[in-house]
This record gives structure tokens, sequence and C-alpha cells, in this order.
């Protein structure tokens, strides 16, 4: 999913549980920090990133999926 956030294009891949539609939070407290969550309705697993300070970070997080090797 692409979408823009703070002026910048980011592209989400879906929830690897329930295929819903990844979100946003971020806070500033000393700072900026960014993490990224499950905002899909009923996802059972309710998975959300680190806070990362870095946007681009969140995001790669978040689009992360094991390999072949680790779904055996």
């Amino acid at each position: 999913m692409e979408m823009e956030y703070a002026g910048k294009k980011v592209n989400l891949l879906p929830c690897p549980f329930c295929g819903g539609d990844p979100a946003i939070h971020s806070y500033r407290r000393l700072g900026s920090w960014y993490r990224i969550h499950c905002a899909g309705d009923g996802c059972l697993m309710v998975p959300v990133t680190y806070n990362y300070r870095d946007l681009e970070q969140a995001v790669a997080a978040w689009n992360q999926r094991p390999g072949k090797e680790a779904t055996s």
C-alpha cells in the first residue's frame, strides 16, 4: 500500500497476519518517534514495530518478512 506521510511517500506491506492495512503512529517526546501497527478490524495478533526515530527504519521493520527457510 503506497501512502504519503509527513510529506514522504512510503510503501507498506499489508499486515502479515490478517492482510489488513497498516497505520503509522508518530509522537514527539525528546524528538520524533515512529511505529507502524495493523489497523485492520478484527486482527487477532495486533502486530506493531518497535519505536524508531527514523520513518524509513520503521517502514523497513514493518515490511520485513521471513524468507522461505524460516517458514519450513
